[in-house]
């Protein structure tokens, strides 16, 4: 259903631009503030703990429902360009689950976590007939940008296209 979507993305786009006519969606001015050095610890946390650096990927909770730690977005497989992917070619994670040209409004289930493997369930509505089915899948997220994903013996690894790089069409279905 596109209205909600549409709506959504209107409000988005209201909220950037009302924020920018009041002068509070630009940096402060003056001198940049100092980059710590990349081993420093954060000036908020205390002493002796470590920081996570921005590969580290929280672990959701087995039983979580697309709680995968990974970007919403336009994903294509290893060799396929973002421009024009082929429907085999490419995924869309949309914060709930991972569906393809032929699926849609799939919900991942998280059933076991190991670092960053997880075993999933995943329901989705097949886009010819309309009934929803379940798959059992295993999804290894090495970092928010990329993932493998193994089905009945299949194995293959996404990348996560930029803003602007897939078709548009595309890009509004990974739209939370």
């Amino acid at each position: 259903m596109p209205f909600p979507r549409t709506v959504a993305a209107l409000c988005a786009v209201s909220a950037a631009l009302l924020m920018s006519a009041c002068g509070q969606g630009e940096p402060p001015a003056g001198p940049p503030a100092p980059t710590p050095a990349p081993d420093a610890p954060s000036p908020s946390a205390p002493t002796g703990t470590p920081v996570p650096g921005p590969e580290v990927l929280p672990t959701p909770p087995a039983g979580g429902s697309g709680a995968l730690p990974l970007t919403p977005g336009v994903y294509v497989g290893e060799g396929v360009g973002c421009g024009r992917p082929p429907n085999a070619g490419f995924r869309i994670y949309d914060g709930r689950g991972i569906s393809g040209s032929s699926t849609s409004d799939c919900r991942a289930t998280i059933r076991s976590s190991d670092g960053n493997v997880h075993q999933v369930d995943q329901s989705c509505e097949d886009t010819y007939s309309g009934r929803r089915s379940s798959v059992a899948q295993t999804v290894a997220i090495p970092n928010a940008s990329t993932f493998t994903l193994t089905e009945g013996g299949d194995t293959e690894t996404f990348r996560l296209c930029a803003a602007g790089e897939a078709p548009a069409y595309l890009e509004d279905l990974a739209r939370p």
